[in-house]
């Protein structure tokens, strides 16, 4: 009888030594902290310091102790001494049903440590892929707002980034873990893109289409043409519109390209029978000027220039061919002919669509 009272004895003292009390910590192995127990009725536990280590932290809205399943209701004073940096903050997502979804920035200092809103950094990370792809199509569709098709996929595309915006924010919003938090911020990220791509595809068929009108512009200018300067100012020409990348790059190129071929050819027509070398060296000394020029003036001077020596000679002043060289008066923009006096001697010039010449 002796024995089986100190046997009941021992085993009063052992379930009491095992039974659960206020204070007690313990670490949970799934969520990698540390825990108080604050009450027992009801069941209730606090998140307390430890020596945590990463950049991540998810607070469980239950953990389990000695069988028993206690709720997760509040974060212990400096429980994440350490954690994180301002410069590089940690992440710490609370039960989607705790007030708020972040701490206050008091509060994080009470934790001891520095944390970023997981939720709110995923939208601004979402909200600059939308400006990136927004100033992407504007860059790509500068000098194209005329085109249709490109004005559509650029409302298009403003309109898919609206939408993914705003499904993002809803969605993370909502979210009460990292992984629904990172699907929609993906979610959001393709449909960016797509809409991206789509205005970009737009863009570059209206380049191409651009191009290839400039191109054959060109082409159709030199049709007949056998004179190699002309035909080196044509293939440059093709090969600075394929490089080009606007609208006003591409219109540019073959504006002046234009102005250079008509040019030349009205030269070498005007030249036609010349056999005196020093006036032929006065004209190539033209064309080669007109072929390298970068504005249309420098190719309206050459071509005065030019024609005004070849008209000079075949009117038989060649003596005073110099003088007739260089500027001449002001511009004559409409006039249909030109009269150009030199002592004694009147040529009149006449005045080729588009080309400027000047007069006395």
């Amino acid at each position: 009888m002796r024995k089986l009272f100190f046997l009941f004895i021992a085993l009063t003292l052992g379930i009491g030594a095992w039974a659960t009390a206020v204070g007690d910590q313990f670490e949970d192995a799934t969520s990698r902290l540390k825990f108080e127990v604050t009450s027992l009725d009801p069941k209730t536990v606090k998140v307390i310091a430890n020596d945590y280590t990463g950049s991540s932290f998810t607070i469980p809205a239950t953990v389990s102790y000695l069988e028993d399943d206690y709720a997760v209701t509040a974060i212990g004073e400096n429980a994440f001494a350490g954690v994180g940096s301002q410069s590089y903050p940690a992440d710490l997502l609370l039960p989607a049903d705790w007030e708020g979804s972040k701490p206050a920035a008091s509060a994080t200092l009470w934790y001891g440590g520095y944390f970023v809103d997981y939720r709110a950094a995923t939208i601004a990370y979402i909200k600059a892929a939308s400006d990136e792809a927004e100033n992407l199509i504007e860059e790509a569709a500068t000098g194209f707002v005329g085109i249709e098709d490109v004005k559509k996929a650029k409302a298009n595309a403003a309109s898919a980034l609206a939408n993914a915006q705003a499904t993002a924010d809803n969605t993370i919003g909502a979210a009460a873990n990292m992984i629904a938090i990172a699907n929609a911020k993906d979610d959001a990220i393709i449909a960016i893109h797509l809409a991206t791509n789509e205005a970009l595809v737009a863009i570059e068929a209206a380049i191409a289409s651009l191009k290839g009108d400039a191109i054959d512009e060109i082409e159709l200018a030199i049709v007949g043409v056998t004179d190699e300067a002309i035909l080196a100012v044509a293939n440059k020409a093709i090969e600075d519109i394929n490089d080009a990348t606007t609208a006003q790059e591409i219109d540019a190129v073959k504006t002046l390209a234009l102005a250079k071929i008509n040019a030349l050819v009205l030269i070498q027509v005007a030249r036609q029978g010349i056999q005196n070398t020093e006036i032929n060296a006065m004209i190539d000394d033209a064309v080669t000027a007109i072929s390298s020029a970068t504005n249309t003036e420098q190719i309206e001077k050459n071509l005065f220039d030019a024609i005004t020596v070849i008209d000079l000679f075949q009117s038989g002043k060649e003596e005073g061919k110099a003088e007739a060289l260089g500027e001449i008066g002001e511009f004559c923009e409409d006039c249909p002919s030109v009269e150009v006096t030199k002592g004694t001697k009147t040529v009149k010039l006449y005045n080729p669509e588009s080309v400027t010449f000047k007069k006395e």
